[in-house]
């Protein structure tokens, strides 16, 4: 499925602006497209054909030279010689010249649309190309973020989890696999997301709280990423502390804060968007670590509940 997707993928990547909201594009991916982009032109096989032209085109002119100066040193002989070999010279510079604009027509063809090759190194590293961008090699995902950026209808999700474990991080979790992740670029920390219904589970490694309120911390990690304002005039307000329900339980021998709690945020065109969310806590070496899974209340119901309260009790450190 991927490679017959290929070279639509790849036109994607060329073009990313027309799917920027699927996913957070980092500087480093520009790099290494480019790269990959120069290393397509060099590989088109215009370059063997022009190769194989100019030598066709030299052996003909030494042929023709050679028959020349054999026609030459008959016609010094015998004059009857001497004018049919010119005429076979004149022959071989006309076939000479016949299969020179043979050759440049066959160049301009071949030119004229995408190499094979070229095409070949397209279709086969689009989709490597759309896991760094995208941020999943999960077939369906890939296929679904083409589909909705040309406002087409997506497939069916995939369905289960896939397990979150990097080995520079302290914890490690499920989450579904048509969800696509970046990294913090900021601070420690991922996003995984679902692009099409914005459903998503973060973590965060924070330094403990001064007052030793992990609760409040944890709250404030899920509602206010980075302890701040989101981005431009959007406001993130902290739901009321009654509002928050908690309990703790010890897992694996780690003490884990279970929470639950509603969250509004306020963004620059007058809207007000509520977010049902639950969240978990937990203390390692003087860190505090938070994962935070959240769905919009008005797509909110038993099933989301169950998925996400999946995502948050799959949470552990190492």
């Amino acid at each position: 499925m991927l490679t017959v997707m290929g070279l639509h993928l790849w036109q994607l990547v060329e073009g990313w602006q027309c799917w920027v909201h699927t996913a957070a594009l980092q500087p480093s991916v520009a790099a290494p497209l480019g790269q990959v982009a120069d290393f397509g032109e060099h590989l088109q096989p215009s370059s063997v054909d022009n190769r194989s032209s100019s030598s066709l085109a030299t052996s003909s002119s030494s042929s023709s030279s050679s028959s020349s100066s054999s026609s030459s040193s008959s016609s010094s002989s015998s004059s009857s010689s001497s004018s049919s070999s010119s005429s076979s010279s004149s022959s071989s510079s006309s076939s000479s010249s016949s299969s020179s604009s043979s050759s440049r027509a066959h160049q301009k063809h071949s030119q004229a649309g995408v190499p094979r090759r070229q095409l070949l190194l397209r279709s086969t590293l689009a989709p490597f190309l759309v896991q760094l961008v995208l941020g999943s090699d999960d077939a369906t995902t890939i296929v679904n973020s083409v589909l909705s950026a040309y406002g087409l209808p997506t497939l069916k999700a995939s369905a289960g989890f896939r397990v979150y474990d990097e080995f520079e991080d302290e914890f490690y979790f499920e989450y579904p696999k048509a969800w696509v992740s970046r990294r913090n670029s900021m601070r420690k920390g991922v996003v995984i997301s679902d692009f099409q219904t914005a459903d998503k589970v973060s973590v965060e490694e924070l330094e403990l709280p001064e007052d030793g309120d992990i609760a409040a911390a944890a709250v404030a990690a899920a509602v206010l990423p980075g302890g701040r304002r989101l981005v431009q005039d959007d406001v993130l307000s902290l739901p009321a502390a009654r509002l928050v329900k908690t309990h703790t339980e010890t897992i694996d021998g780690q003490e884990m804060l279970y929470l639950e709690f509603p969250s509004e945020t306020l963004t620059r065109s007058g809207y007000n968007i509520r977010r049902k969310n639950f969240a978990a806590a937990a203390v390692k070496l003087d860190k505090l670590y938070t994962i935070a899974a959240s769905a919009r209340s008005d797509q909110f119901n038993e099933e989301k509940k169950t998925l996400l309260q999946h995502i948050v009790e799959s949470f552990r450190l190492r």
